[in-house]
């Protein structure tokens, strides 16, 4: 494996692909306690291993030029939960979730921390740097998550992110999307779900 790759691997292996360029500095790692994110991952027997008891799941955000699919891009699956929900990806080979987007106008693309394929997982993007929507967790977080920056800090230094990654190119070419802004796959609207 290249120093600069962090390998991703559905459960079964039918979807690979890679994240180039990869440092602590690329992305965000962040725990989301929130109801969407805890209700997709709960749509699928493979997922709900991967809730934490609070009722958080590891996201790696990241550019989208960053992220390749090499292998098995027809065993993607898209949902939304709302009409103007997130793009919530996931294999329809073994049901496991992979990633949120939000669009080639939003350029980000949250990858699911079991997608991940890397032992030095950690060396490779630093630490988690703390939890957003802690108010949505299903017990009180009474313990320090990572680096436990506050929600604001997480989300200010997102938002930072998501325009220099705009204004500096990275949000094109995204393999999730056609250039005209379509998703590869048709999401599907999925309402009523409980969490």
């Amino acid at each position: 494996m290249e120093a600069d790759k962090l390998m991703l691997s559905c459960s079964c292996g039918s979807i690979k692909g890679h994240v180039s360029g990869i440092n602590p500095r690329l992305g965000n790692r962040i725990k989301c306690y929130c109801n969407d994110c805890r209700r997709f991952v709960s749509m699928f027997e493979e997922g709900k291993k991967y809730i934490d008891q609070q009722g958080g799941s590891e996201i790696l955000q990241v550019p989208p030029s960053h992220v390749k699919i090499d292998e098995g891009k027809e065993h993607l699956g898209c949902l939304k939960l709302s009409d103007k929900g997130l793009h919530r990806w996931y294999s329809n080979c073994c049901k496991t979730p992979l990633f949120n987007t939000a669009g080639l106008k939003i350029p980000f693309v949250g990858i699911f921390g079991h997608f991940i394929e890397d032992e030095h997982y950690e060396a490779h993007v630093g630490p988690v740097l703390g939890g957003v929507f802690k108010d949505s967790s299903l017990t009180p977080i009474v313990n320090k998550i990572g680096l436990n920056y506050s929600k604001p800090r997480i989300l200010s230094r997102m938002a930072f992110q998501l325009v220099t990654w705009k204004v500096s190119g990275k949000s094109q070419p995204n393999c999730l999307y056609e250039s005209s802004g379509k998703a590869i796959v048709k999401p599907e609207i999925v309402k009523n779900i409980a969490s």
